[in-house]
């Protein structure tokens, strides 16, 4: 998957928001997310500001009905996680 447009954000979560509704049509209602260098910051789920870049890859590591966890980098270190969770209408 490639996002075709940039989702800005000076609030971190919109983007990642806007990056979920682009690729899936998905309606997002929470969402943590942050960029990690170690699996304990991943972990931990420690925000950082800044913004996904149009033309940037995005892999879907875990899907469920509920969630929808992302990558950047497929979960290596300095990866981009995308952590949440959507309304699928199945309920």
């Amino acid at each position: 998957l490639i996002l075709e447009k940039k989702a800005y954000q000076t609030d971190y979560c919109l983007g990642i928001v806007s990056a979920v509704q682009e690729v899936f049509g998905a309606m997002v209602t929470k969402y943590r997310a942050g960029k990690y260098l170690t699996s304990d910051d991943a972990i931990s789920g420690t925000n950082i500001k800044g913004y996904l870049e149009a033309g940037t890859k995005v892999f879907v590591y875990k899907e469920t009905e509920k969630t929808l966890n992302l990558t950047t980098t497929k979960g290596a270190p300095g990866s981009w996680v995308l952590k949440t969770e959507v309304n699928t209408g199945k309920r």
